[in-house]
């Protein structure tokens, strides 16, 4: 048994000789050639500039779209968060009326730049006091504030 392996060895190597070892080799390909005058560097550098332009494109045009299409309490409040503001308005120089949620209580509060002010407050589910109807035995004591901020709230 070992005689005849190396007897199948002897054979081939007889067979495999220098010229068909270099029949079987892939043909030899050129070495990359030096740059020509720079015309391929300049295109690697507008292909490059091309799709960084592109990239940047793509965030600006996400940003824009995020700006534009999401809540802004989306983009700007924490999932946790549990205050929101409802609705503002300004009164004049740096002075505005602000509607607040917090934590299921809606509060009117007056804004300066010296001081913030709770002018009211009510529960979440409970209706405005300025809705309440006119014949009510016991007037609100939060109805003046509403008031003010209805009267705001209408247009001009």
């Amino acid at each position: 048994m070992l005689a005849a392996a190396n007897a199948l060895l002897a054979s081939l190597a007889s067979a495999v000789t220098n010229e068909s070892l270099a029949t079987m080799a892939p043909p030899a390909t050129p070495a990359p050639a030096a740059l020509d005058a720079g015309g391929d560097l300049m295109m690697m550098v507008l292909r490059m500039s091309g799709a960084l332009a592109a990239v940047l494109a793509l965030v600006v045009g996400l940003a824009w779209a995020a700006k534009r299409y999401l809540p802004a309490s989306a983009l700007r409040a924490s999932a946790g968060s549990r205050i929101d503001v409802i609705a503002t308005r300004t009164l004049g120089m740096r002075r505005s009326l602000v509607l607040a949620r917090v934590h299921g209580r809606v509060l009117l509060l007056g804004a300066t730049p010296q001081q913030i002010q709770c002018l009211s407050e009510w529960e979440e589910g409970s209706d405005w006091p300025a809705n309440e109807p006119a014949a009510a035995a016991t007037p609100d004591p939060h109805s003046s504030a509403m008031e003010r901020f209805q009267a705001l709230r209408e247009p001009r």
